[in-house]
């Protein structure tokens, strides 16, 4: 717009000229004629430069300056034949000229000054551009180094998965000897109950056998006493008869039989305490199998809780191991897509 403004200024000085011309050019002689002449001249060729659009102003002030010149030689040759008329005419041509060629310096001013904005309103878009490309990149530097964290995390947690598998199957191995342990120790248990009733039954026959010969043996005792004292009696009323020999004899049958069934009583005794430490070691066993079963029942617990709890961590640790997993696969696909939209 500017650049027109200037161009219809130029256009309008340079018209004036001519009407002062042509209404000058009645009085004037022969050689001011040849003068005028040329001048129509210089105006056509003016006309046929207005007409070419596509010169810059820095051309039109160039051309100014050149029918300044011109204007100037043609009033030097014309001398004393034009007078102060043609001298008038031509100076005021020259100063025509010197005003386009002004109005075409401030055209050209006002284009480079246009010039001069665009090249800012450029320098600030290049300078947003670049900012807006290094946080660009900045981002997908960002991006690389997250999804080179949830790759070392992947295989961190990899690893931990491994691991709790490796756990897993331990404590299914550790519950599996357990059980094994604790039928063994169970049937152990079923065998130490049936001894033990067996040595029950054989310690009641035991004592019953034993209160059999112990009273045998005390009625024998009291027989051989009762014997002795009817024989020391018989012996004293009849100290001389034949049968005093007889009763000698019962006499140390019964003292016999007194230290047999006094044998007798002591070995039943014997076995029958025998039988009791058997009994009570029995018993003793029974309790430290039976505490053996508590604690092996309570460590079998104690492992398949653990054994429980181990294979759901592992559980758990691979839904997170997948879970980071796709999110690495995400992040992985976010970063490609910033990436690509980078370059």
């Amino acid at each position: 717009m500017r650049l027109l403004v200037v161009l219809l200024l130029t256009a309008s000085v340079w018209a004036f000229p001519e009407r002062r011309s042509a209404s000058n050019a009645g009085p004037l002689p022969q050689t001011s004629q040849q003068l005028h002449a040329q001048a129509q001249k210089l105006e056509k060729a003016r006309e046929a430069q207005r007409d070419c659009k596509g010169k810059c102003a820095s051309s039109i002030a160039q051309k100014a300056a050149a029918e300044a010149k011109a204007a100037q030689a043609a009033q030097n040759a014309a001398g004393a034949q034009a007078a102060h008329m043609v001298k008038t005419q031509l100076a005021e041509k020259a100063l025509q000229a010197a005003k386009a060629a002004e109005a075409a310096l401030a055209g050209k001013q006002a284009v480079v000054e246009q010039l001069q904005q665009e090249v800012k309103e450029a320098e600030a878009v290049v300078a947003e551009n670049t900012a807006a490309v290094h946080q660009q990149q900045s981002t997908v530097n960002a991006a690389v180094q997250a999804a080179q964290q949830a790759t070392a995390q992947h295989k961190l947690l990899c690893q931990a998965t491994q691991l709790a598998c490796q756990l897993e199957k331990s404590a299914h191995c550790v519950l599996d000897k357990t059980k094994f342990g604790l039928q063994e120790k169970c049937h152990n248990l079923s065998e130490a109950r049936a001894r033990l009733a067996h040595l029950q039954h054989k310690l009641q026959c035991a004592c019953t056998e034993c209160s059999i010969t112990k009273q045998a043996a005390h009625s024998a005792c009291e027989a051989a006493r009762a014997a002795c004292g009817n024989a020391r009696k018989k012996k004293q009323v009849a100290s001389q008869s034949p049968v005093h020999k007889l009763l000698a004899q019962a006499t140390q049958l019964a003292c016999q039989l007194e230290k047999t069934a006094h044998c007798v009583l002591d070995k039943t005794k014997y076995g029958l305490q025998e039988k009791c430490h058997h009994l009570s070691d029995a018993r003793a066993r029974l309790a430290h199998l039976q505490h053996m079963l508590q604690c092996a029942c309570a460590e079998c617990s104690a492992t398949k809780h653990a054994a429980h709890c181990a294979c759901e961590a592992a559980r758990a640790a691979c839904g997170n191991a997948r879970k980071k997993k796709h999110i690495l696969e995400q992040l992985t696909i976010g970063s490609k897509d910033e990436s690509k939209r980078g370059r």
